[in-house]
């Protein structure tokens, strides 16, 4: 039987890169909280002024001892 589901993934507020998890390869998670989670402890992934960016958009800047935004792609 096909059903219709509802699904929910983040994209780089910067560039558009999709979280995943890397090992589950998955994309997709069936409710915002658990995305959330997930996108909260992900180790690379980067919470920089008030927006969500994947590894390749940020920089970590030695003089200001921080993380910086690349511009947006």
């Amino acid at each position: 039987m096909i059903q219709e589901v509802v699904a929910y993934e983040y994209h780089c507020d910067n560039c558009g890169e999709v979280f995943g998890i890397e090992n589950e390869g998955s994309t997709i998670f069936k409710k915002q909280e658990w995305l959330m989670d997930w996108l909260q402890n992900d180790e690379e992934w980067k919470y920089l002024n008030h927006k969500w960016c994947c590894p390749g958009c940020y920089n970590f800047d030695e003089e200001s001892d921080d993380y910086k935004i690349k511009e947006s792609k």
